[in-house]
């Protein structure tokens, strides 16, 4: 896979939703991917402020965002990352998020200041 970045659901809902950091977003988002686990958490967030699921897919389909569905070995490499992250509350999406990143050799842009803090083997940029 080209050089990219892996979107965390925070940048992707930073930039949908104009939060400080979306600039940064807009930028590399025609280099960036999305976990098919992270698009449910974008889909699932959509869906809690009124828009239906079909229009959340819809805007990122419109946008052309690639999306990356999630191996075995992404999996397990997500659930090894649990004893190092617990303290600073990862969830399943961002750990999935962490793994398909390292999987590809991709830097994860984030709007989580916690992931800073992470030792995992992975790039990490924080949007704020």
């Amino acid at each position: 896979m080209s050089a990219g970045v892996v979107l965390d659901s925070s940048a992707v809902l930073a930039l949908f939703l104009v939060e400080d950091g979306h600039e940064r977003v807009a930028e590399v988002w025609s280099n960036g991917v999305v976990t098919s686990v992270n698009l449910c958490e974008i889909v699932s967030r959509f869906a809690r402020i009124g828009v239906p699921a079909h229009e959340a897919s819809q805007k990122l389909g419109v946008a052309d965002v690639q999306v990356v569905d999630v191996t075995r070995a992404d999996g397990e490499l997500a659930g090894s990352f649990g004893p190092q992250t617990r303290q600073f509350g990862l969830s399943l999406s961002g750990r999935i998020c962490l793994s398909v990143a390292s999987r590809l050799g991709m830097k994860v842009l984030t709007a989580d200041r916690m992931w800073g803090e992470l030792d995992l083997g992975v790039e990490v940029e924080l949007i704020r």
